[in-house]
């Protein structure tokens, strides 16, 4: 949901959309790229990733923190889980 509850797939400059699966068993709307080339693929590629997947990597990479802070961050709630997430 974005500012004031609008969902990103429901305003009209999104109509380039596809429902991707979600691997967990249904879909997400994914925004594709309006932009078609001649000689070049483009839109989404692949499933959309889980919400966490790539936590462990940007934390250790981008902020230099490690497991055990990590583990902190989602216990407090400051990240949040796919399973919390999804219900």
């Amino acid at each position: 949901m974005g500012p004031g509850g609008v969902r990103v797939t429901d305003v009209g400059s999104a109509d380039h959309r596809a429902d991707v699966d979600d691997r967990i068993g249904g879909t997400r709307p994914m925004i594709q790229s309006p932009d078609r080339f001649s000689r070049s693929d483009s839109g989404v590629a692949g499933p959309a990733p889980l919400r966490r997947e790539h936590n462990p990597d940007v934390l250790a990479e981008w902020l230099s923190v490690g497991d055990a802070e990590a583990a902190e961050l989602e216990t407090s709630g400051v990240l949040v889980t796919e399973k919390e997430a999804q219900g």
